[in-house]
């Protein structure tokens, strides 16, 4: 592998040879663990077995953030470092330029660990040629690009299994080492127990602190049943095909991702500590890998949120949702947030910011899930809050945290099991539902309008209320009830350019604009009274009197313009 990434390295930087097509195996642009080995792995087997596609003569990976950003990644760096690779021998998105490869039709990509590129490279859509991707599946199928999309704990359990079937003999010490780091930092970001998921095949995972019972059925599986207040159902059998189901109260059928399928992944990590018994420790590995990934000490805010991050679009609606590796009160301490995320929006052209935060509990292996998020346009941040509420593929569990902030709204998530592969298809749903009621509204607006007002959205702030809301009646002390619908009306009314001028208090009430003021007197010439009559006589002689100016035409010097 080396040699592999030191030849590519050279490559990208004398620029290619004027005709050469190159085939990409670009990672995730979240960039963590799992996606910076499969893109690795998945280059390295291709070079070896020369099997890409037809007239490719230089295939290297990419990892997808600019090469400033990588640093932030310390648990990658730490199992690259014990396998022996350099950061100065890899190549980042920032120093190939993928738009006029493409544009020359030299260009060749295989997705690792995503299966749809993101909106800012939806030019290159045509250039992929493979997709590699245990997540959900939204791109269409087609014949020219074969899709290998599993369930399972981590892209690197597919590509192994590739390797495994059609080139074994690559894999060495290097490359087990690497995949053997994925497969536990996976299992221990999923909030699974690493000393149990390997020999019983599954480990006790609870939706919500709410009624668990638990009975485990043999050395060689154990069954799992987990009930929340709303309804939630998981149950896993067995080690050699976990299969979970998760049930809502409305029937939906879910997949969690510590429910997932996890034989494959669990055959994959045996095989490994099998044919090299010198790899480290699971635990010794687990621990080093975990703390290294938490440990933010010196990290700035706009750091800690493009540490793992992932976009997500719908029309001119940008929002980042980002992993973050403390807990919620840790988070919300910070100096400024809402000022640092506000800039961070600005400086990513964001529209709003998803974090979820993770962490553990020093008595348990269990993570806790918390979610923030953070807008300052009141009907962004209202509306993303009501598609995560309403969710149910899965049912998150919100349950409302107290926040400082009035532009971020924050919960807990009792759903413990459900993350960010979770999260992104929800948020996808909801910025294609928003860009089709952009484009209608554009389009006059009329159907948009009928449609909000059959189903008027009502959503409830959960802001504190703040010392100047200490005088208000009991009533207005209630939560504040939001319409998205009058939100799109009122855009509707003043359109897309006078609706950002409308003023809002804090509590998010529309504000009337003060009233129009005549450039050439004091104050407004309606605030008097006047008499109607009186006023219509003014214009009748107004119009007698120009008519008779224009016959008399100039003789009293009179012009009109």
């Amino acid at each position: 592998m080396d040699e592999l990434l030191v030849s590519s390295r050279a490559a990208a930087k004398a620029g290619f040879h004027r005709n050469q097509k190159v085939h990409i195996i670009l990672s995730s642009e979240s960039c963590d663990l799992d996606s910076v080995v499969s893109s690795l792995a998945m280059a390295y087997f291709l070079s070896r077995t020369s099997s890409g596609p037809p007239g490719c003569s230089l295939v290297f990976p990419v990892l997808n953030i600019p090469r400033s950003q990588f640093h932030l990644r310390a648990d990658v760096l730490l199992l690259l470092r014990e396998a022996g690779i350099t950061m100065e021998t890899l190549v980042f998105r920032d120093e190939v330029d993928l738009a006029r490869l493409h544009g020359n039709r030299r260009l060749a990509l295989t997705l690792v660990d995503h299966n749809i590129l993101p909106s800012k490279d939806s030019d290159l859509q045509g250039a992929v040629v493979e997709v590699i991707d245990p997540h959900i599946l939204e791109r269409t199928p087609s014949f020219s690009c074969p899709v290998t999309m599993e369930m399972v704990m981590s892209c690197a359990t597919l590509v192994m299994e590739q390797i495994l079937s059609r080139a074994p003999e690559i894999l060495d010490q290097q490359l087990a080492l690497l995949l053997y780091g994925v497969s536990v930092s996976c299992v221990s970001s999923a909030g699974v127990s690493v000393s149990r998921v390997f020999s019983a095949g599954v480990s006790v995972s609870c939706v919500s602190s709410a009624d668990m019972s638990v009975s485990c059925v043999s050395s060689a599986g154990v069954s799992v049943s987990c009930v929340s207040s709303a309804g939630v159902t998981v149950s896993c059998v067995s080690s050699a095909g976990v299969s979970v189901s998760c049930l809502s109260s409305a029937g939906v059928s879910v997949s969690p991702v510590a429910g997932k399928v996890r034989g494959k992944d669990s055959q994959m990590f045996q095989l490994l500590q099998t044919q090299f018994p010198d790899l480290p420790h699971r635990d010794a590995l687990h621990s080093a890998l975990r703390s290294a990934k938490f440990d933010l000490s010196g990290f700035t805010t706009e750091q800690i949120l493009l540490n793992n991050m992932k976009t997500v679009a719908g029309g001119d609606l940008r929002v980042a949702v980002s992993i973050v590796y403390m807990s919620l009160d840790l988070f919300l301490q910070r100096t400024n947030l809402q000022q640092e995320i506000c800039h961070f929006c600005q400086s990513h052209h964001l529209d709003a910011v998803v974090a979820m935060t993770i962490s553990f509990n020093d008595q348990s292996d269990e993570p806790v899930r918390q979610v923030a998020i953070y807008s300052s346009n009141l009907l962004y941040r209202q509306e993303i809050n009501h598609a995560l509420l309403n969710s149910h593929s899965p049912t998150l569990c919100l349950s409302p945290a107290s926040s400082p902030y009035k532009d971020i709204l924050t919960y807990h998530q009792d759903n413990a099991l459900a993350s960010r592969r979770n999260v992104i298809p929800v948020l996808t749903h909801f910025l294609s539902d928003w860009w089709q009621r952009e484009v209608h509204c554009g389009a006059g607006g009329e159907e948009l309008e009928d449609q909000l007002d059959q189903s008027d959205v009502m959503i409830y702030d959960t802001f504190p209320v703040n010392e100047e809301s200490a005088d208000l009646s009991d009533a207005d002390r209630l939560p504040h009830v939001y319409s998205a619908c009058c939100h799109h009306q009122r855009r509707l009314q003043l359109g897309a350019g006078d609706y950002g001028n409308v003023e809002e208090d804090y509590r998010g009430r529309m504000m009337p604009p003060p009233p129009p003021m005549n450039s050439l007197v004091d104050g407004c010439p309606l605030d008097s009274s006047f008499n109607q009559e009186a006023l219509l006589e003014k214009f009748s002689r107004m119009g007698g009197g120009e008519e008779e100016q224009v016959g008399m035409g100039n003789k009293r010097g009179v012009k009109f313009q």
